[in-house]
This record gives C-alpha cells, sequence and structure tokens, in this order.
C-alpha cells in the first residue's frame, strides 16, 4: 500500500477527468491484486471490494475486479459472485464486464462445480457469455470457465464437449484452454490427440493458435516431449500454428536450455510473419532464462531489433524483443519461469498467471501477470530458529562463468567534438631553432653552407633519435602484451567456485552442486544430503557455540561489499501516462 499510495485513488475523491489518471488508477488496483496474489489478505480484499463498489469509471471496474480476482484466488464466495453478477448486469460496458467475468473464473479457480459460489458463477457465465454482444466479455467468460475447471480431469469434460461445439469461435477458444488447464501436467493422451485434432480441423485461427499452445500445458512435467511433439506444427503453412507451437515450447520449456527447444524456436526467428518472430523471440528467452553462454549473442541480437538496426524491425518483432529482453532479466537474473515445483507439484498462481499473460495477444496490460510464473533460483540455509547462518556455503563442481552474472549494458555516449589546442612537436620546434639560426647567420653575413650542415646533422640526429624511440616503444609493447598473454595462460579458469549462505544457484547448475571440500566439516549440515539448492533446513553440529548470521538490516553494494543506504538505486518518479501525447 506504501508503494501504491501515490498511484491509488482517494476514497472519496471524485473520478479524474485526466484519462492518463484513469489508467494509473486502474493498474495500481490490478498491482494491488498481483503482489498479493493467492495469499487471501482479507485487509486487501475488503479493499478491493469497497473500490469495485464505489468505481463508476469501467478502468477503475476493471483495474479493481483483476486485483480482487488474484488476491482472493480460489477464495470466492457467494457474496463475491454476487457483486460480480451485478457488475456485468449493471454494466453493458466490455471494459468492466471482461474483468468481471475472468475475475469469476479466479476466485473459483480449480472449484470446479463443487462449491456454491462456482456453481453460481457457471450458471451466470455460460448464459451471459451467449446473451452479450461484446467480444471481450465472451472471451473474460472463456477463459474465466478454463480457470474454474483447473486441475477438475474427467469432471471438466461436460464444460469442455459443450463449449467445443459452440458455433461461436471464442466459446471454442475457451473450451482448448478449458482442456489445457483441466488436464495440466498430466501428459493425457487423449487430450493431446484432442488438441491436435482442433489445432488443424477448427477455422478459426484464433482457436487454432490456442489449441497448440496448450500442448505446453498438458506437458508440463515432460518437457523434453514438448519440442518433438509439436516440431512437425512448427513448419505448418498457418502462422498461428507457428506461434503456437513457438509459445508451447516457451511454457513448457522455461528455464530448462533444452536443446531440442532451441532447435524449434530459431528458425522461426527468422519467420517472414512478424508476429511469429515475436513469439519466437518471446519464447527464447524463457527458455535459455539464465544460461549465461547463450545469454550474450541472444541478448545483442534483441537490442538490434529494438533499436531498428536488424532487418525487418516492424513494431510487433519490437514489442517481442522488448519484452523478450525483459525476461531474461528478470529479477535481475535471479528468478526463471517456472509452473512446477521442485517436487514436481503444479503452482496454482503461476499457471493463472501464466493463462492471463497468454491473453496479451488481445490486451497488452496482461503482460504484468507473468509476474507471477517468476520463482526464485537461490539457496537459503536456515536454522531451527529460521534465521540464515552465515557460515554455511556449497561447492559448485563446473567452472564460474558457466553461471556467472552477465555483464551489465554499457551506455554508448557520444563523444562531443571540441576544439583541439594545437601541440607543437619537438621535429617542428628543432626545425624552427635552425631557421631562425639560418636568418641570423644571413645577418650577420656569415657561413650559410656550414649553417645548412649543421641542420642536415641536426635533422637527421631527430631523426635517428625518434626511429630509436618508435622501436623501444614497441618492443615495450610487445613485451607488455607477451606477458599480459603469459600471465592469462599461467592462470586458467577454476574448475569449482564456492556458493555462499543466501546464494544464486540456478537449475543448470543444481546438477553440479556439492558439499564443500575442506580440512574441517563444516557446522552447519542439510537436513536432506541430496537437497542443493532452494530452502535448506540446516543442523548445527556445534550449538553451544555463539551463532554469526547474515545481516539484512541494509542494502548490500555486490561490487564494494560495502553497507548503507546510498548503495540502494533511487525509486522512479511518479508519472501519469497520457495517451493523448
Amino acid at each position: 500500500m506504501t508503494v501504491l499510495d501515490t498511484y491509488l485513488p482517494a476514497p472519496n475523491a471524485p473520478p479524474s477527468a485526466d484519462p492518463g489518471q484513469k489508467y494509473s488508477e486502474g493498474g495500481a488496483f490490478f498491482a494491488l491484486g498481483l503482489i498479493h496474489a493467492n495469499k487471501y489478505d482479507q485487509e486487501k480484499i475488503t479493499y478491493l471490494e469497497e473500490a469495485l463498489r464505489r468505481s463508476t469509471d469501467p478502468t477503475h471496474v476493471h483495474g479493481a475486479c483483476l486485483g480482487l480476482g488474484f488476491a482472493g484466488m480460489s477464495a470466492g464466495t457467494v457474496a463475491h459472485m454476487e457483486l460480480l453478477r451485478e457488475t456485468l448486469y449493471s454494466r453493458d460496458d466490455a471494459v468492466a464486464g471482461e474483468g468481471a467475468a475472468l475475475t469469476m473464473g479466479l476466485l473459483n479457480m480449480g472449484a470446479g462445480n463443487t462449491t456454491e459460489a462456482a456453481r453460481q458463477a457457471i450458471e451466470v457465465m455460460l448464459p451471459h457469455a451467449h446473451a452479450t454482444n461484446h467480444e471481450k466479455i465472451i472471451r473474460g467468460h472463456a477463459v474465466g470457465l478454463a480457470l474454474l475447471m483447473y486441475q477438475q480431469e474427467e469432471a471438466a469434460l461436460p464444460l469442455i464437449h459443450t463449449l467445443a461445439r459452440d458455433k461461436d469461435p471464442i466459446l471454442r477458444y475457451g473450451a482448448v484452454f478449458t482442456i489445457g488447464l483441466a488436464y495440466c501436467g498430466t501428459a493425457n493422451n487423449k487430450q493431446i490427440a484432442r488438441l491436435l485434432h482442433i489445432a488443424v480441423s477448427d477455422v478459426s485461427n484464433d482457436v487454432k493458435r490456442a489449441a497448440v499452445t496448450m500442448l505446453g500445458f498438458v506437458m508440463l512435467k515432460n518437457p523434453d516431449k514438448v519440442p518433438q511433439l509439436v516440431s512437425l506444427l512448427s513448419h505448418s503453412y498457418s502462422p498461428h500454428i507457428r506461434y503456437g507451437a513457438a509459445m508451447a515450447v516457451g511454457v513448457a520449456c522455461s528455464g530448462t536450455s533444452l536443446p531440442s527447444a532451441l532447435e524449434i524456436l530459431n528458425p522461426l526467428l527468422t519467420d517472414n510473419v512478424d508476429f511469429v518472430r515475436s513469439a519466437a523471440h518471446i519464447s527464447k528467452a524463457m527458455v535459455i532464462m539464465q544460461d549465461a553462454p547463450k545469454y550474450q549473442p541472444f541478448a545483442d541480437s534483441l537490442m538490434e531489433i529494438i533499436t531498428g538496426k536488424a532487418a525487418k524491425s516492424t513494431t510487433l518483432p519490437k514489442s517481442g524483443a522488448i519484452l523478450a529482453h525483459g525476461i531474461l532479466n528478470a529479477g535481475g537474473r535471479n528468478v526463471t519461469i517456472s509452473l512446477v515445483s521442485d517436487a514436481g507439484h503444479r503452482m496454482q498462481a503461476a499457471i493463472a498467471g501464466m493463462t492471463v499473460w497468454l491473453q496479451h495477444w488481445y490486451w497488452y496490460p496482461y503482460y504484468t501477470a507473468l509476474s507471477l510464473t517468476f520463482t526464485p533460483t537461490v539457496l537459503i540455509g536456515f536454522n531451527k530458529d529460521l534465521q540464515i547462518p552465515s557460515d554455511f556455503a556449497l561447492s559448485c563442481k563446473a567452472r564460474p562463468s558457466l553461471f556467472a552474472y552477465p555483464e551489465p549494458i554499457k551506455e554508448v555516449v557520444e563523444e562531443k567534438k571540441e576544439r583541439v589546442t594545437t601541440v607543437t612537436l619537438s621535429v617542428t620546434a628543432s626545425a624552427k631553432a635552425r631557421q631562425r639560426k639560418k636568418d641570423a647567420a644571413k645577418a650577420e653575413g656569415g657561413d650559410e653552407d656550414a649553417a645548412n650542415q649543421d641542420d642536415s646533422a641536426a635533422g637527421s640526429k631527430d631523426k635517428t633519435d625518434e626511429a630509436d624511440a618508435d622501436k623501444d616503444a614497441e618492443k615495450a609493447g610487445d613485451s607488455k602484451e607477451d606477458s599480459d598473454k603469459a600471465k592469462e595462460a599461467k592462470k586458467p579458469e577454476a574448475k569449482s567456485f564456492k556458493v555462499e549462505n543466501p546464494g544464486r544457484v540456478t537449475h543448470r547448475q543444481r546438477a553440479f552442486m556439492a558439499p564443500l571440500e575442506s580440512e574441517t566439516a563444516q557446522r552447519y549440515q542439510p537436513i536432506m544430503a541430496n537437497v542443493r539448492s532452494g530452502v535448506v533446513m540446516l543442523v548445527d553440529t556445534t550449538p553451544g557455540e555463539e551463532e554469526t548470521f547474515v545481516d539484512f538490516s541494509q542494502p548490500l553494494n555486490p561490487k564494494t561489499k560495502v553497507l548503507g543506504e546510498e548503495d540502494e538505486p533511487k525509486p522512479p518518479e511518479p508519472f501519469i501516462w497520457r495517451p493523448e501525447q
């Protein structure tokens, strides 16, 4: 609330006439829900309910609905359904109606028809989807019904059959999402075959694209099989199917850096259709997150597209490249996209975020829902009092460069051309001095030939001195370069490095983690010996000794290792976006 206080509207303030302020206030409601997603903070839910009741602007209603949906995910009540139903029927507005419809699904996510609130939601959503003329509201109902059937499997089949036979392509789009969410992570062969059949038989491009994308949801727990499954689809004549193939690989193979996934995506980076190239860039960024060797070449190619230097740098590829660059550097490269936990369990909030994020095809602010899929890749060891000891570490049996942070982006500053003062060389000064001697000899009637001989001798001496100096400098430079190369050759990269508590451990790095090799055993030992990342509970082998803990009271500058607030970057100034400008 402190962070968003600048953007949230005052409780009793009249609606602003500035459209930019309305967008920022509605976005603040949405942000509040994302911050508290799946936490069920009653105070925030009550605040968003009151904001929804008093809001008159459709932008505010849309933001408050989405915020309420994420903050109260899977905890919807009958009172919530009545409030959202009133919003749907009392406002014939596409923007507000879409938010209310989608929120019905979020509040009852995974409930199916097992609760009274979920049954009321189904009774409202399906008839209203047929009654309204707004495509946005119909799409909100379609995706909301899919969220409602999350993990229901066979219990969702009646709704899937109903939606799949509908003449409205948007509701058939919802049927595809219902299949993907109901059978998420199950690798159900029958539903995979059904999605493949829809992908090649439906007349709607939107339905085809969604059907291929949902293959990634169904195969969440088998990412290595997804590239082979969509390999033929990635060569389809339909750009929408190729887009779906790229997204399916990105959803299922996020953070894995699988070579087979990159074999699918790399040809699509140069596709003739702009939105396919955009999807390929986004998906490749999702796949190679935290892969240090592959980071720099791909980041450089993205910057060429963003700056317009690359061929085919049109609007959609630029948008995809910007989002891909953000995904590559998400969370300071300390997070990765993951829809499944380390133990193999499906993470509901992450799957909801990915589902809503995929709707950015129709409304770009859904981009922000991707933040729910980010999972920290860390090693944090706790003692019995949930404190973090500073003298615990593990060893990584690999070269540091394989898992190192990339070099920060350097801002290119163009140097301004300034007038430079002319420098007089020593040779020029000597020539001028000789000329003065000649002039003086002429004036005194002296021997000019002798003066010329002196000049030639002096000139040859200057040239000899310069040549000798150049040779010495060249020898010195060669010797310095040779010595630098020799030093580099003498210092090969280490074959292992230490990860201190807390530290960064990526998914690919886990296979190389091992106990720290030292002459004396560490004081703290993991309870489970095979755990090498994530939250690790530690056993203190010498409980009687004094403990030292990591101090998080102030930010730590990673370069200077000095504590102090001055090391923390300043937050951006509040601003209001005005679309008319």
